[in-house]
């Protein structure tokens, strides 16, 4: 321990000392400061690092919002447009200045008010999302608001969303036809099937009625009570025959004699008539194609088809009017099959007929070639005319399609295959022969017995030899018991059992020179 006394400092090292702790204070104030700047800049550095990461978010933000192909708005809780995307302003036909700060219903419907239905004001009260759909133009659009809430669950904003749908409705709209027409089709193969079935059991019952009146006739006095009566029941019988044939033709089982045949030839020749039929108060009017292609074709059940839709278009204008056949040659590709059930793509000949009449609402167009459905007054008509043509046109391999609206007058559009290039270079020749009798032998296949009497009596009665079988087992058996030559084997096609194109080709294995029909 020092127990000295201090030394006491001289005036000199107390200014020497003085100056030495004024400088030790400069410096420590030097490097506090040193530190504040340096914080500072750390912290200005760190708030441009956040500046930039909020543009950058910002920047990803907007494109988000303006790569939505919808237009979106964002609104206040006074339904006032504070945001949009590029959508929103394309959509609208504005740019975002011309779009934020004012009520959407101003800017999207330009009204002064919210319009009927405003998805907004239900929303308010149902607190979820609201959507309404509007035509404006030619466009269909969908309009659907949804609400924003915070964490006390208050309404702090909206989201107004606009989608164009018309692509989505047409089609919609495509398919609910395309859907409608496949079910028509079906429905009108099973009406076919049943009517047909039905005609033919009918048109086996007529044969012989008519067949054994034709025969009492030829026997019978022409004076005579009887022969009169067996007329009227042959004119009875042919009126249903006729009956039948149009229900045969609708479910195209009718028989065809097909040849090739020039259409502008067919409604040319039959062009008389039919100025005839519609009056001198609708003008006719034939276009027909030059070069038309060849059709393969019955020219008789042709002529049916103008004479049923030339009827049609008479009655639809009852005041007058205009009626026109159009031929062209047209080709139908597969985007015209996809959109038309029942056609096929290929080489067509096109022929429509049209009127200027008072035309056919949509609904009576779902049914116009069912059998029986008719518009007009009872006892004016038997609804069979216009399911006869579409009977006749598909059994030809084509197609037919109506096309109208109410007073608008009605175009029926008719496809018919064009010839192929095989049946154009080797058309069969038919027999010029008129001679009825003949010596040859025949054997007659049918389960009917009337028809099959019928046939037997009437072949005997010009000379041939027949043999005769109630079905295709005894048909084989009389084959194969008769030795000499059998010339023709004649035959029902449709039999229980065995069918009459099986019958044939077991026959004309041991025959090989049996014709059939």
């Amino acid at each position: 321990m020092n127990d000295q006394p201090a030394k006491k400092l001289t005036h000199e090292e107390l200014e020497l000392r003085l100056a030495e702790a004024e400088e030790t204070l400069a410096a420590l104030r030097r490097g506090e400061i040193d530190l504040l700047i340096g914080d500072a800049a750390a912290y200005v550095l760190r708030i441009r690092e956040l500046e930039e990461e909020l543009e950058a978010t910002a920047g990803q933000w907007q494109a988000v919002f303006d790569a939505v192909s919808d237009s979106v708005m964002l609104m206040d809780t006074r339904y006032r447009i504070r945001r949009c995307n590029r959508a929103a302003a394309a959509m609208l036909g504005k740019n975002a200045a011309n779009i934020v700060g004012r009520p959407c219903w101003e800017v999207v419907h330009n009204a002064g008010r919210p319009i009927d239905g405003c998805p907004l004001l239900r929303m308010k009260s149902s607190r979820k999302r609201e959507t309404i759909r509007l035509d404006e133009g030619d466009r269909q659009l969908q309009m659907s608001v949804d609400p924003i809430y915070d964490e006390t669950g208050a309404l702090t904003g909206i989201v107004h969303i606009i989608t164009d749908i018309t692509e989505q409705v047409q089609l919609a709209a495509e398919r609910l036809k395309l859907e409608t027409q496949l079910r028509q089709s079906q429905k009108m193969e099973a009406i076919g099937q049943l009517a047909g079935s039905i005609a033919h059991d009918f048109n086996n019952m007529l044969v012989p009625i008519l067949g054994y009146a034709d025969l009492g006739l030829r026997q019978a006095p022409t004076e005579s009570k009887f022969y009169n009566n067996l007329s009227r029941i042959k004119e009875a019988a042919e009126r249903a025959a006729n009956l039948t044939r149009q229900i045969l033709a609708f479910s195209r089982k009718q028989l065809l004699s097909m040849q090739l045949v020039d259409l502008n030839q067919v409604a040319a020749g039959f062009q008389k008539m039919l100025k005839r039929l519609i009056g001198e108060d609708i003008q006719l009017a034939l276009h027909p194609a030059p070069d038309l292609h060849l059709i393969n074709a019955d020219p008789a059940q042709l002529e049916q088809v103008f004479l049923n839709l030339a009827v049609n278009a008479r009655d639809a204008m009852p005041t007058g009017g205009r009626l026109t056949i159009e031929t062209a040659n047209a080709v139908l590709d597969e985007a015209y099959a996809a959109h038309h059930p029942g056609a096929e793509p290929g080489k067509y000949v096109m022929v429509a007929v049209s009127d200027t009449g008072i035309g056919i609402d949509a609904e009576t167009q779902q049914r116009i070639f069912e059998p029986f459905f008719t518009t007009k007054p009872e006892g004016a008509g038997t609804g069979l005319g216009l399911s006869t043509v579409f009977g006749i046109i598909k059994q030809h391999g084509g197609n037919i399609w109506v096309y109208s609206e109410p007073g608008q007058g009605t175009t029926f559009k008719i496809y018919l295959p064009a010839a192929a290039d095989d049946v154009l270079t080797a058309a069969a020749e038919r027999s010029k022969s008129t001679q009825l009798a003949g010596t040859e032998t025949i054997l007659v296949v049918e389960d009917e017995p009337g028809v099959r009497q019928l046939a037997v009596e009437t072949l005997r009665a010009y000379g041939y030899y027949v043999l005769e079988a109630d079905g295709p087992a005894e048909g084989r058996q009389q084959a194969e018991a008769f030795n000499d030559p059998i010339h023709l084997l004649f035959t029902d096609v449709v039999m229980p059992g065995t069918n009459g194109r099986e019958l044939y080709e077991h026959l004309s294995s041991v025959r090989p020179d049996l014709k059939v029909l």
